[in-house]
C-alpha cells in the first residue's frame, strides 16, 4: 500500500486581520514574485522546526484588491521539488467562529475552507462535515497558482470564499 505524507502549512487566514492593514494591490500569479517586493510578511516562522526544509514555512504574505485575495508562502528549502510527495494545505476561517467549520482540537478556529496545493494543481474545498471534528470536505474549485524556488503564490476570489469584498 502506498501512503502519502501530508505537509500542512498552517496559514490560518482571518479576514478581520486581512482587511485591516492592506491597501489594494493586484498581483500577477506568474512565479516571478517581483510584485511582492515591499509587501511585509504577516506571519514568520523560525527555520528548522518542521522536519525538513521543503515543508518548513518561513514566511507568509498577503495582498488584496477589490475581488481577490493573493497569498505568497516561502519555505526554507524548495517549494514542491520534483521528488516531493507531500502537499500543502492553507486553512481559512472566514466567519471567525469556532462554532462552525472544522476544528482539529488543537487550534482555536472553525475552518470553513481549505486550499490544497501540489505540483500540478491547487484547489479550494468547503467544509462539509456533520460536526466540527468531522474532517469531510466538498468541491474542488481550481485556484490560480505558481511556484518557483522556495516560494509559491496564489489568487483566490473572495466570492468563492463566501466573502463579499476585501473589507468583509
Amino acid at each position: 500500500m502506498k501512503t502519502t505524507k501530508v505537509t500542512v502549512v498552517l496559514l490560518f487566514v482571518s479576514f478581520f486581520l486581512l482587511s485591516v492593514n492592506s491597501s489594494a494591490q493586484t498581483m500577477t500569479i506568474d512565479g516571478s514574485f517581483a510584485d511582492w517586493n515591499g509587501v511585509a510578511a504577516y506571519v514568520t516562522d523560525a527555520g528548522n522546526d518542521n522536519g525538513g526544509a521543503n515543508n518548513d514555512l518561513t514566511a507568509g504574505y498577503y495582498a488584496v484588491d477589490a475581488t481577490t485575495l493573493y497569498l505568497k508562502t516561502d519555505v526554507a528549502g524548495t517549494f514542491l521539488p520534483i521528488d516531493f510527495t507531500d502537499y500543502y494545505i492553507i486553512y481559512f476561517d472566514t466567519d471567525r467562529s469556532t462554532g462552525t467549520g472544522y476544528t482539529a482540537g488543537w487550534w482555536s478556529m472553525g475552518v470553513d475552507y481549505r486550499i490544497i496545493i501540489n505540483s500540478s494543481y491547487a484547489y479550494l474545498q468547503t467544509f462539509a462535515g456533520i460536526n466540527n471534528s468531522d474532517d469531510t470536505w466538498s468541491g474542488n474549485t481550481s485556484i490560480t497558482f505558481s511556484y518557483s524556488g522556495s516560494s509559491c503564490e496564489l489568487a483566490v476570489a473572495f466570492a468563492v470564499l463566501g466573502v463579499t469584498s476585501s473589507n468583509s
